[in-house]
């Protein structure tokens, strides 16, 4: 299994393949566009990864941002998007783990639908509270 973070200088390149398995989740979350997220990528605000078998084939994609908070720095995967994140999410969580800790960070966060709060469980995550919203 393959973990890699995508420079920013190959965004545009790796966004061809990855927008497709980010959209769900942008969509889902309705905090900004996809073109949002892309221009987020490009000035460093946030980061791309891209999961892959160790043939190259996309298992899945997902973005962080690195949050400083009071007395804290913390790292938030805003966007996850892919395919039999049971084989490799454990993995990958804990190589994104120990690069968050490098980068000075305290903690990982995200947040996800109802049915994925097992299978994060299963990778060492806790729960930690309930997203709600309103439409208005």
């Amino acid at each position: 299994m393959i973990l890699a973070q995508v420079p920013p200088e190959e965004i545009e390149e790796a966004w061809s393949i990855a927008a497709p398995l980010l959209a769900p989740a942008i969509e889902m979350g309705e905090e900004m566009s996809l073109e949002q997220a892309l221009e987020h990528c490009h000035t460093r605000n946030m980061q791309l990864w891209l999961v892959a078998e160790d043939d190259n084939t996309l298992l899945g994609v997902f973005t962080t941002r690195l949050v400083e908070v009071e007395n804290a720095k913390h790292c938030y995967v805003m966007h996850l998007g892919g395919k039999d994140m049971r084989k490799w999410g454990k993995e990958v969580t804990d190589l994104l783990a120990e690069w968050a800790k490098e980068a000075g960070c305290t903690k990982l966060l995200s947040q996800g639908r109802k049915g994925t709060e097992r299978m994060y469980k299963d990778f060492g995550w806790e729960f930690d509270s309930v997203r709600m919203k309103r439409t208005l």
